[in-house]
């Protein structure tokens, strides 16, 4: 059974990215590199984010992207975070403190 050729070219521009990234980390004085800790996620999330705000448009063009590209900042810095992944957060909400601080409020 083989990988599809679309599949194994995907592989190889991951190794050579690693050992790019690996090499440059080295040279620049890291002891050592943990490549599992490289992801794509957080780029992923930001392109299905401007897809998803764009809709029906395959091909934003500049405007249109710098304007989803500041929604999804504003967003992402009032938005409240739940859960136990950010860390003990107090129990005002982000956007009250954000509001408050633009206004100079405490």
């Amino acid at each position: 059974m083989f990988i599809s050729r679309q599949t194994h070219e995907g592989f190889e521009i991951s190794a050579f990215s690693a050992i790019k990234a690996s090499i440059f980390l080295f040279q620049v004085g890291m002891q050592f590199v943990l490549t599992e800790q490289f992801s794509q996620d957080p780029a992923k999330e930001y392109f299905g984010n401007q897809r998803k705000m764009g809709r029906r448009s395959d091909n934003p063009d500049i405007h249109a992207f710098g304007y989803n590209n500041n929604a999804i900042r504003i967003q992402r810095t009032v938005s409240c975070h739940s859960g136990n992944t950010r860390g003990r957060k107090d129990q005002k909400r982000a956007w009250v403190k954000v509001t408050a601080r633009d206004h100079g409020y405490r």
